[in-house]
């Protein structure tokens, strides 16, 4: 624990698959379970010791969040897009889900709180200082209507997801990286994304909502 603690602090995360985490089991739970947790019996303040290296939150940590899922965001709904023109709703929603899952992991570290789950994260996000306006309520409705979309054809859903994410995301100024030095487009228009030597990320609006 100790050592996670540590890599956390330098800037250094991990993302493994785990059962009971749809998205991915992240290095720095641990460090948010220290952080939350009461100890029932701590008589030689090991955990005591261990609680105060996670506060206040590091600004390594929230940098190193940011460049590991900011750039998955978008490129996520270039994904779902090819699901859809199959028809095949279940990879469309789960690439919409990765995709709001990196926003998650994102607002979580702008906001400098510690994302110890998948399960409430959306509902938590929502309240936050840095987030996009109605958040849940929107995300909520991409989902809704993706379904409803592969039965009628009418709007299609990544096209709603994509503003939905894209044009109320969090301003981060130059703290977003974008990915893996690869072109990338938005389906609806053709236009390149915002391109970096590293990452690829939406361009961000000056404010909030």
């Amino acid at each position: 624990m100790n050592q996670v603690i540590d890599d956390c602090q330098s800037g250094h995360i991990t993302i493994d698959y785990q059962p009971g985490h749809p998205h991915g089991f992240v290095s720095s739970i641990y460090m948010g379970e220290v952080n939350l947790g009461l100890p029932l019996h701590d008589p030689n303040g090991v955990f005591a010791a261990l609680k105060a290296k996670t506060t206040p939150y590091p600004a390594k940590l929230r940098q190193a969040t940011i460049n590991k899922f900011a750039w998955e965001i978008s490129f996520s709904l270039v994904v779902t897009q090819k699901a859809v023109a199959r028809g095949d709703v279940v990879c469309a929603a789960g690439c919409c889900f990765r995709s709001v899952a990196c926003i998650n992991q994102v607002l979580f570290a702008l906001n400098e709180v510690y994302l110890l789950n998948e399960k409430g994260a959306m509902a938590l996000a929502n309240g936050f200082t840095l987030c996009p306006a109605d958040y849940q309520q929107r995300i909520e409705s991409v989902f809704a209507l993706l379904a409803v979309w592969l039965q009628w054809h009418t709007v299609p859903p990544w096209r709603l997801s994509y503003a939905t994410l894209k044009d109320d995301y969090p301003r981060c100024g130059d703290q977003l990286p974008g990915g893996h030095g690869q072109r990338v487009d938005d389906p609806g228009t053709g236009r390149e994304l915002q391109s970096h030597p590293d990452v690829c990320v939406p361009e961000l609006p000056d404010q909030l909502g």
